[in-house]
């Protein structure tokens, strides 16, 4: 039977102009820990073909994650959103399919009338909450990975 584990989602993530316009492919957020052993969240902006995705992900690759509700919101541009939503993108798209994302075009989020960038900064804040399942490792894993379970040994 599977552990689950649900928690909330908080955080606020500032990124200068400078660095949204120069960055690669993708930039992410430090990654936040949790009460959860080993699991840690992290939100992630990827630019590709004239559009922006922006997404939550964890350590374990969404493996066991679901997202039961995540608001993206940018007060600066009135903007809110549900990300838990697949991507509405052009067909064929990089980003067709992405769930659990928010998808702009590139120029909106640079357009000074939409006011994402107030003072050359875009501040987003992510409110939310995920459900991590996991299933527990066997006894033998369990001893395997203790410092004295290789040591075991049966006669």
């Amino acid at each position: 039977m599977a552990n689950t584990v649900e928690f909330q989602v908080a955080m606020n993530w500032s990124i200068k102009k400078e660095t949204f316009i120069n960055m690669n492919e993708k930039m992410c957020t430090a990654k936040i820990e949790t009460t959860i052993p080993d699991y840690k969240y992290y939100f992630e902006i990827e630019q590709n073909d004239g559009y922006v995705a922006i997404y939550f992900n964890d350590t374990e690759f969404m493996s066991g994650t679901t997202i039961k509700e995540m608001t993206l919101s940018i007060p600066s541009a009135g903007f809110i959103a549900d990300m838990t939503k697949v991507a509405d993108v052009p067909k064929d798209h990089d980003f067709e399919g992405y769930e659990d994302t928010i998808v702009f075009k590139h120029d909106d989020i640079l357009n000074p009338e939409k006011k994402f960038f107030v003072d050359d900064i875009l501040t987003m804040k992510f409110r939310g909450t995920v459900e991590y399942s996991k299933q527990p490792e066997s006894l033998g894993v369990t001893l395997w990975k203790s410092k004295t379970g290789s040591q075991i040994c049966t006669s």
